[in-house]
């Protein structure tokens, strides 16, 4: 008798999954994937712990796997921009490249000649973009004369982000207190350079008698920080009563020059 009249199901699953993956044109660690997650039920069996797979055909196939697509509606890279949700900065500039090298591709000869041009003004203003941080803790356990502060540079768009990645390697809690944009972080180094203690860390008291005298009134916070402190102002002064609101509340300045005073006389609010 022939054997395959007893078992005929032998006769149409008799590739291995090697075999199988190589007829999809997938490979064999896909294959394995898509099995743990349900997929291609329909073409093998499984007999003393081997999988044994009928020959394979694309028009089943087809139907079946669209249910396991996964659907990112995410908007694009201007939606993200908009509604912050890069989790890095590098992310979002790698999008925004991409990005433009696509649009490139639509563009004439005349503009793309004026590529060049408009690269290097970007350029230009991106370098313009570097400011000077003055960030510090306070501790009651450290006395002023003991305190440091670091002097440090960033692009105004990513202080936040910069001053996140000091917090790491700081055992204490960090605070900006100001940040300034004429100057280069070299300027500050070689002005303090003899309370220079490592790194970018000076003596806190010479620094902040230098802010204190040259700067007076003219301190600067991120935007996140000036809204997250207008909101503390708010409830704490004016009990959340926007009729009691003085006019110096809506006014940017105002907000980070109050900061910078009340934390280098370590008052509360």
């Amino acid at each position: 008798m022939d054997w395959k009249s007893l078992f005929p199901r032998l006769d149409v699953y008799k590739f291995t999954r090697t075999q199988f993956a190589k007829q999809a044109g997938i490979s064999k660690e896909c294959l394995r994937s898509r099995m743990r997650r349900g997929e291609h039920k329909e073409f093998y069996i499984e007999e003393d712990g081997k999988y044994w797979f009928r020959e394979w055909e694309d028009t089943f196939s087809k139907p079946f796997s669209k249910k396991f697509l996964r659907i990112r509606n995410r908007g694009g890279h201007d939606k993200a921009v908009e509604e912050g949700r890069y989790p890095n900065k590098g992310l979002e500039k790698h999008n925004a490249t991409r990005k433009y090298l696509a649009a490139k591709g639509k563009l004439t000869d005349k503009e793309l000649a004026m590529i060049p041009a408009i690269e290097k003004k970007l350029k230009e203003i991106n370098d313009n973009d570097e400011v000077v941080y003055f960030s510090t803790y306070f501790d009651p356990s450290v006395s002023d004369e003991n305190r440091l502060i670091k002097i440090g540079k960033s692009k105004d768009r990513c202080i936040e982000s910069r001053l996140k990645s000091v917090q790491t390697g700081c055992p204490y809690e960090l605070t900006l207190l100001t940040y300034i944009k004429e100057e280069i972080e070299e300027f500050y180094h070689e002005k303090f350079k003899e309370h220079h203690v490592r790194g970018e860390w000076f003596k806190y008291l010479p620094v902040v008698e230098y802010l204190k005298k040259e700067y007076e009134g003219n301190y600067l916070l991120p935007e996140n920080q000036i809204e997250n402190f207008r909101k503390i102002i708010l409830k704490k002064i004016y009990s959340n009563d926007l009729s009691k609101v003085d006019e110096k509340f809506n006014d940017d300045s105002f907000i980070s020059n109050m900061w910078f005073n009340l934390k280098v006389n370590k008052e509360i609010l």
